[in-house]
């Protein structure tokens, strides 16, 4: 069989406006984030995703569905990851699929966390 096309990510960043724009990123600290400020939970996101995918941040918009971003599922876990890590509380792995775009997600990510006793009733309630 004769191979017509490949594809493969570049590993080594391109020399254009793109890649000067996350050369610049990579310099920079993450945005500070507040426990139940959405503001800064959602540039928290958006950093980290610009990072992760060596894009620029401009790239971002907080109604941008999270699949459309170029995360893949395991980037997806990473992310919860590390915002669980941040955010002092255990985060479910679904997050990224329940609540799909980035504005969606630092919406709920800035509410308080249901303590396990009210998730038990909610069970109860429902069952």
């Amino acid at each position: 069989m004769n191979v017509i096309s490949q594809w493969h990510k570049d590993l080594a960043p391109n020399h254009d406006a793109n890649s000067h724009a996350y050369e610049l990123l990579t310099q920079q600290e993450p945005p500070a984030m507040t426990v139940g400020n959405q503001e800064s939970i959602q540039q928290w996101i958006m950093f980290w995703i610009a990072k992760r995918l060596q894009i620029p941040l401009t790239s971002l918009r907080a109604e941008q569905e999270l699949s459309n971003t170029g995360l893949d599922s395991v980037d997806g876990m990473m992310l919860v990851h590390e915002l669980s890590e941040r955010l002092g509380h255990t985060l479910s792995a679904e997050l990224v699929w329940q609540y799909p775009t980035i504005a969606k997600l630092s919406d709920y990510l800035a509410q308080p966390p249901v303590s396990s006793d009210e998730n038990e009733s909610i069970l109860e309630g429902e069952i």
